[in-house]
Order: structure tokens, then C-alpha cells, then sequence
């Protein structure tokens, strides 16, 4: 699956976590994430935490329609993050891909196969 804004492709990288265990797990057992290469979507999702993590990520969370409601820069291991009442789902992505995509709020994020 691909993640894109317009033209721009943010990752082409993306694994889903739509189950309980998947949800649960995350990135969880991992030592780090390939730059700009690996992303996770979170289904059902309005907040996420990083307990057990080894590296920072870029959090994205997304509404019904794909739009970005909040954003969460270098996200440190061992936190957790404020509820988002309206998101659905959550992109978690390498740190710093928000920056260097130049994100902003309300863009619409659109996912192909």
C-alpha cells in the first residue's frame, strides 16, 4: 500500500494493524525503522503510546475522510499521546517524514494499492 498527498508520496511502505493482536503489537520488537520507508496505519485508532519502543516517530492522525486532525513530531519512547476524539486512524512514521514532507493540518491523505 502507498500513502500520498497530490503528487507526493509519503511511503510506499505501509503496514496495517486492523486486528487486536497487530494493534497491540505496533512497532513494538523492532530496534529501529528503515528512513522514510516504513510507515504503520492503526484502524481503529484515536491515540497511540510508545512504551517498550527503542526510536522516536512522527505520528499522523486522520479522520473519516483521511484528513489530518493532529500531528505529533518526534514522539519519544515511553509516552503516550492525547486522545484525538474525531480520529479514526493513525499513521505512525519514520521521524522527521512529517518535516520532510511538509505536512499540514487538514491535508487529505490518500491511500492506494
Amino acid at each position: 500500500m502507498r500513502i500520498s498527498i497530490g503528487d507526493l508520496i509519503i511511503s510506499e511502505n505501509v503496514t496495517v494493524a486492523d486486528r487486536f493482536m497487530t494493534r497491540l503489537k505496533g512497532w513494538l520488537g523492532k530496534k529501529s525503522l528503515k528512513a522514510n520507508d516504513e510507515t504503520l496505519l492503526i484502524v481503529p485508532c484515536s491515540s497511540v503510546h510508545t512504551f517498550g519502543m527503542h526510536f522516536k516517530i512522527d505520528v499522523i492522525f486522520l479522520d473519516d475522510k483521511n484528513l489530518i486532525l493532529h500531528m505529533i513530531e518526534s514522539m519519544k519512547p515511553n509516552r503516550t499521546s492525547a486522545i484525538v476524539p474525531k480520529a479514526k486512524k493513525v499513521l505512525e512514521l519514520p521521524e522527521g517524514q512529517i518535516s520532510r514532507s511538509k505536512l499540514r493540518l487538514l491535508d487529505q491523505i490518500r491511500f492506494e494499492d
